[in-house]
Order: structure tokens, then sequence, then C-alpha cells
């Protein structure tokens, strides 16, 4: 009081809403004074009605200062909204938020969920040119990262010092702050449901700075406001991609569809890979049991050694990135990623940091060895195969794929009928000739020869037309039974019966190779239920296989014997057997081997009556042993209690 020279003094508290805003204070500093009970009042009113207006302001502080908030927050989000792309709107943000702090530089930077560390700077805002630029630069550290990143694990923390030299952070942190001239900072995380997206970094290069508490609590709103800016722009780039993706991939069905043969399709779809993904090589892998090797290869520059010529690679050497067909595996970082030390130290030869795998099923050989493709993509640079990545080359192999395996089907079946129109020429061709040679002969009176010789000579011609109708039959039956309308009669069949009828025609043929048929049925075997000319024709068709395709002097066994509720019957050989190659083609419709006389369809057909009568056929052959062709016939339910 002295100090100030107070001789008397009288105050009032000022309180609003039963709360205290201030005190109200009268000095008299040049003589002592007693103030009156009127002044007393007075002073209390006046001190009642100031607690109203100094409210009244401090509201309309508020109020201003919440206006001036929304209009910032509105700038932000028209930023985003207006913007052309993410870069823009976030470089537009930086600017707005600079402004607002009074910072020297403002950043935003990703996060790489892969790596879990912050990526480069994406928008930057600097106050003067001075100030160094670290836009489109990334010099975090793994260690700053992560420890930003525990701060960060706390929900609602920013990273804030006002005054890093003086500070109790570690040294690696002071040494990366003065290594990026900071002086004072603000690190606001960027999430959106929980997802980590960016950080807002806030900075002063120049010297300390006394961030103000209202304009931290500013950033929370911000940020959110960022992170769906980021998921909405996410989202039309999303969109964009599918769309582009969509048109990508029905230029190239549009494309792939046009060529003939799948040497075509590989090299247009492996070309076509290096410039939608943008990688140095695109390679097709085949993996079929043990063995691994390179199929085809495309890279990006031809001066790039191919992978085919030193690929030594075995399955057991790169288990690591193999997988069943239809999954991925992706390598990001070929250094830290791959185990293997031999595989590791290949790709890092062949400039290989990053790749991803996707097998698929190309083929199942006729020894049911399945052929797997794996397509390989692979890049020189580090690289995180994201999700969309993922799905477009899922899309683009597994369509292409499809098409390829229809382009095999239509190569399989032009090589059907080739061989079929081959064949077919040659049956009716040599035994037409023959029948040609033979009538003109008769007509043209060169044959002087008894009527007995004539009717030799029609005996001939009868029965190659009986051959030749045999053949048309046969292409007859073929066709019925394949369009699943196979013209069966049923009866009742005494199966050794029919057996000994339709050997007895063969027996003759079998006297002329010196082969001997020997026929071993039991007489209590129960009758079946089938079509007795068609069963007629197997048996008639396995023993004349029997005695044409085997050396002279070959035994033939049939036999027929019950197995449950079937009849099983076989015809057996001790001839030269069926070569291993000649196998897989046994029952096929039309060999694409060359055959020098036949069609081809009697096995096959054979094998449509047996399935028509709802049994199986098949065969066991060994080279040099011989070979025994089996099928069974069901027997009806009424038979299979005999």
């Amino acid at each position: 009081m002295q100090e100030y020279e107070v001789k008397s003094f009288m105050s009032a508290p000022m309180f609003y809403a039963g709360e205290p805003v201030g005190v109200l204070v009268l000095d008299s500093v040049k003589s002592l004074r007693e103030y009156t009970e009127e002044e007393k009042n007075l002073l209390e009113t006046i001190a009642n009605q100031s607690s109203v207006v100094i409210n009244q302001v401090a509201l309309t502080e508020k109020i201003q200062e919440t206006s001036e908030r929304e209009q910032f927050l509105r700038e932000v989000i028209n930023n985003i909204l207006l913007s052309e792309n993410l870069e823009n709107a976030m470089t537009l943000i930086c600017a707005e938020i600079g402004i607002l702090f009074d910072a020297e530089r403002v950043k935003i930077r990703t996060y790489n969920p892969v790596k879990n560390v912050f990526s480069k700077v994406v928008s930057e805002y600097r106050k003067n040119d001075q100030i160094p630029s670290l836009l489109n630069n990334n010099p975090n550290t793994e260690e700053v990262s992560e420890y930003i990143l525990k701060i960060f694990s706390k929900k609602n923390e920013y990273f804030i010092v006002e005054e890093i030299e003086n500070s109790l952070l570690p040294d690696y942190m002071k040494d990366f702050c003065n290594s990026v001239s900071t002086k004072s900072i603000i690190d606001a995380p960027v999430f959106y449901k929980d997802q980590l997206l960016a950080s807002i970094i806030i900075e002063n290069t120049t010297g300390p700075k006394v961030w103000e508490k209202k304009n931290i609590d500013l950033l929370n709103p911000v940020c959110q406001q960022i992170a769906v800016g980021i998921n909405l722009f996410t989202l039309v780039e999303d969109r964009e991609k599918i769309l582009k993706n969509e048109r990508t991939l029905k230029e190239i069905i549009s494309d792939v569809s046009m060529f003939d043969t799948y040497k075509e399709v590989d090299d247009y779809i492996l070309k076509k890979l290096l410039t939608i993904f943008e990688v140095e090589r695109a390679v097709h892998f085949h993996y079929v049991e043990n063995s691994v090797y390179i199929d085809s290869e495309k890279t990006s520059d031809e001066n790039t050694e191919s992978l085919i010529s030193t690929w030594h690679f075995s399955k057991t050497h790169i288990q690591e990135i193999l997988t069943d067909p239809g999954q991925f595996v992706t390598v990001n970082d070929v250094e830290s990623e791959i185990k293997n030390e031999d595989l590791k130290a290949y790709f890092r030869s062949q400039k290989i940091n990053s790749c991803i795998f996707y097998p698929t099923v190309k083929i199942i050989t006729p020894e049911s060895n399945k052929i797997i493709e794996i397509t390989m993509l692979a890049s020189s640079i580090n690289k995180s195969w994201s999700e969309n990545e993922k799905i477009m080359l899922k899309l683009i192999v597994d369509a292409v794929s499809a098409i390829s395996l229809k382009i095999l089907e239509k190569l399989k079946t032009e090589e059907i009928k080739r061989t079929f129109t081959a064949t077919l020429t040659h049956d009716l061709r040599s035994p037409i000739i023959a029948e040609q040679k033979a009538l003109e002969a008769m007509i043209l009176g060169k044959i002087t020869c008894s009527s007995e010789h004539y009717t030799e000579y029609l005996e001939d011609i009868h029965k190659t037309n009986e051959d030749l109708l045999k053949i048309v039959n046969n292409l007859l039956s073929v066709y019925h039974y394949e369009s699943g309308k196979p013209p069966l009669n049923k009866t009742e069949i005494n199966i050794k019966e029919l057996i000994q009828e339709s050997v007895k025609t063969l027996k003759y043929l079998a006297a002329e190779k010196d082969s001997q048929i020997n026929i071993d049925i039991p007489d209590e075997l129960p009758v079946i239920h089938a079509d007795k000319e068609e069963i007629g024709r197997i048996i008639f068709n396995l023993v004349g296989n029997a005695i044409r395709h085997t050396r002279e002097g070959t035994e033939i066994q049939v036999s027929a014997l019950r197995e449950d509720n079937n009849i099983k019957i076989s015809v057996k050989d001790n001839g030269e057997g069926i070569p291993k190659e000649h196998i897989p083609l046994m029952f096929q419709r039309f060999p694409t081997e060359k055959r020098k006389v036949g069609t081809g369809l009697g096995l096959y057909l054979s094998k449509q009556i047996v399935e028509a009568h709802d049994g199986k056929i098949w065969f066991e052959t060994e080279e040099g042993k011989g070979t025994t062709f089996y099928f069974t016939l069901p027997l009806t339910e009424s038979r299979q209690h005999q």
C-alpha cells in the first residue's frame, strides 16, 4: 500500500452466476477517506453491473474465437473438397496451419504400415525460401519413427517440444532435429478409424517458440478433417483405379482372344504386365513335381540379363516363395525378407529388390501331374505391393489363364479333327480304290475267268462294303452315345452264350495268325439285362484287337465271373503289351498318333457302351508280357440276391 501511496480503499467482489470474475477497487492516494454506506452500495451495484459486462465481453471473445475456429476448419474442409488431388489439398492445409501458428515450416508425412515407419514428406509450407525444404524427402530413421510412434500410441497425445536444445529428448532425437534445422516442434498424428495415416509437423527453425494452447487444441479437429480428406481421396483414387483396371482388363481380354497360340498370349501378357505395374521384369515359372524352371520372361530393358540362362534353383531352395494356386507371396524387401542366403544373393545379383509371386494351375498332364505356372513381377527398388495391385494381377492372370485354356482346347480339338480326317480318309480310301479297280476290271472285261471267279470278286467287294458300313455305323454310334441318347435295346442275356457267339466268327482270323482263343466261363452265371448287340460289339472289338495287334501265336483268354453285384468280363493276351506312351491314348475318340489302319473308334465306342450300361472298363498291361482288358456290367436287383 505504501509503495502505491494508498491511504484508504474500498473494494467490491465481482460475481457472475455465483462464480468470481474479478474485484472492483477504489483507492484514495492523497488523504484518508471514510466511505459512506451510499458509496459502498453504489460500488457494489457498479461491481455487479461490471460482472455482467465482463461476462458479455468474454462471451463475445469466445464467440469470436469459435467463429474464427469454425472459419479455419471451413477453410481446411474447402481445401480438401475443392482440390483436384490430395497433394494440392495437403499443401493448402499446410499453408493455413503455418499462418495460424505463425510457424516457419509445416509438413505432412505419410505412414508406411508395412515397415512401421514414417515415409517421405508429401506436402510442405515454408515461411520463406531460406528455410530448408524437406519435400519428397525422408530423413527419419527407424529409431526416430519408433520414438514418435510410442507417443502416438497414447490416445490424443502430441509430440510437443518448445525448445529442442534444452529439452530432455534422447541425443538421437536432438541430432535428428538439428539435422533438419528444427528448434521447436509440434508433431500431431492423423488417424482414421484407429488406423494411422500420417502426421502433421509444425516447426520453428530459427529459435524456440511457445505454442499457444488455443491453437494446439485446434489441431485435433484439423487432423480429423485431414484424415477424412485422405480417406476421401483414397476412395476416389481407388474408384478411378478400379475403372482403369476394368478398361485395361477388357482390352487385355479382347487382345488375347485374337491370338491363336499360347506363345503369343504369353509374350503379350508379360509385356503388358511390365507396363501396368511399372516393373523391370515379368516372368513365368513352371513348377511340376520338384522341378522349377523359367518358361518365359520379358524385361523393360533389352540390356538386362535374362533369368532364363542363370536360374538354377529347385523346389527345396525356393520354398519361401512357393504357395498354393490362387495365393500370393509378396517380398517388399529382398534383403530383409528372403531367408535363403543363396536365393537372396541371386536376387541381389540380378538387381531384384522386391517381387510378387502368383501361381495358377496351367494344365494337368495325362500322367496327372499338375503344371503350376507362377507369374513373378520383379522391381529393382523396394516396393510395398498394395491390395489393389494384387487384385489387378489376380484378375489379369486368372482371365488370361481361362482364355489360354480355351486356346489349348481349341488346338487339341483341331488336332483331333486333323487326325480323324486323315485316318478316316485312309480307312475309306483303300477299300474304295480296291473296289473301284475290281469293278473296272469286271466292266471292261479284263477278267477272263469262270463265273465262280466273278463270284469270288463279288464276295470280296461285299466284304469290303461290310467293313465300310461298319466304319460308318461306328461313327453313327459314337454320335448317338455322345448326344446322350444311346439307342439301347435291353433284354435278358446269357453272357456265356453271347461270348461264344461273338468269338465264333473271330476264330478264323485267329487261325490265320496261328493264335488261340480260349473261353473260361462258369455255367451258373446269372443272366444280365443289357443290349445284346452292343455288348457283343464290345467283346468282338476286344478279342479282335487282341488278334490284330499282337504277334503270331498269341494266346487269348476270354473269361467271365461274378464279382459282387457285377459280371466282370476280361480279354487277356500274352502279346507285346502296350507301350507307355500309348497308354493315355487308348480310350480317346481319335488318337493323335498316326495309325496304319482304323479310325480309333473301337475302344472309345466300347467305353461309351459300357458306361451307358452303368459299368466300367479298364485295362492292365506290361510291355513284353501282354495286356488284359476288363469291363463290368451290373446285375439287376432281382439277380443280385441270387
